[in-house]
């Protein structure tokens, strides 16, 4: 058998994907409880698109140079295999590597099918063709729709892409201020907060839009719509509901319905260096979701450099 840390180390090396697959296959009878997958693009699929024309379908704007690699999935094999789960059987054996990638299941399939019984912390980061917050496109679904077989799951680590666009400019600086400004002013440190319940429904009229006058007559009013956008789709709680919304789906009854739920740390990429909007820091929103997908606290959004999240991976000893 191989030590664990042994092969966390193969896998975060940043090697392709067909790659990454062979390496868990290959060393399928040793123990793994912790899997850490990072690359500069979304280590299980792209979710964006060839070149990721679904991302600028969402987000016209989007002028980042971080999409040009990007390459389709093969879509037609993913919809027909991605529900296709059976644990393989006892008497496994890795023979020979098969490279290549086309018409083959998601990555987290054949992870599924190796360690879904025995993972507990799955990292999965990288932000170029990452799923998109709260805009999941077609694909998404089924790249992460193998989740809900990791029974014994308690951590998950996972990148999303957030919209800043608005009226024809991004708006980076201005969450991250808000975000800033939700901190205690005396000791400028984030605390976790429980929320009393999940929202239920979404609110019957969105916060942006002006409500219908009768006869007709309208008045004209300077109304700024950033504002209540920033507040109802930006501030903490509200993305802590979004990822929630997103990602609790894929995530399995069994590990949400175990005490204190499974702790989700969603990763956003932002802060603008021009008008293309090359992102250039890390923020983290930590929340746990339990039975039914409720959020039971969150913690956030933390930058890299933010004294608590400093001090909490020096004394761990955990960069990822």
């Amino acid at each position: 058998m191989y030590p664990t840390d042994i092969i966390h180390e193969l896998i975060n090396t940043g090697i392709a994907r067909d790659e990454k697959r062979e390496i868990i296959r290959a060393v399928h009878h040793s123990p793994l409880k912790k899997l850490v997958l990072i690359g500069v693009t979304f280590p299980v699929g792209n979710t964006w698109g060839a070149h990721g024309a679904d991302l600028k379908k969402i987000d016209p704007d989007h002028g980042s140079e971080a999409t040009d690699n990007l390459e389709e999935e093969d879509i037609s094999t993913i919809l027909t295999s991605y529900k296709d789960y059976s644990p393989l059987p006892p008497d496994f054996e890795f023979r020979q590597p098969k490279y290549g990638w086309r018409a083959a299941p998601p990555l987290l399939q054949t992870i599924a099918l190796h360690y879904a019984n025995s993972i507990e912390e799955l990292k999965i980061c990288g932000y170029n063709g990452s799923p998109i917050l709260s805009r999941l496109t077609p694909v998404t679904t089924s790249l992460l729709y193998p989740l809900r077989n990791f029974h014994n799951l308690r951590q998950l680590v996972i990148s999303f892409w957030l919209l800043t666009s608005f009226g024809g400019s991004y708006r980076d600086s201005e969450i991250i201020q808000s975000w800033v400004d939700t901190r205690s002013p005396s000791s400028r440190a984030l605390v976790v907060v429980t929320p009393r319940a999940s929202p239920s429904v979404a609110p019957p009229v969105d916060p942006t839009v002006m409500p219908q006058v009768p006869n007709g007559s309208a008045r004209h009013q300077n109304f700024n719509r950033w504002v209540p956008k920033l507040k109802y789709e930006f501030a903490p709680s509200a993305l802590a509901y979004r990822v929630a919304a997103d990602i609790s789906p894929h995530l399995s009854d069994i590990a949400k319905n175990r005490p204190g739920g499974v702790l989700v740390r969603a990763s956003f990429c932002l802060g603008c260096r021009d008008e293309h909007r090359f992102a250039n820091d890390i923020f983290d929103l930590t929340l746990r979701i339990g039975k039914n997908g409720r959020v039971m606290e969150f913690l956030g959004p933390r930058e890299e450099v933010e004294a608590g999240r400093y001090w909490e991976k020096l004394r761990e000893r955990r960069w990822f």
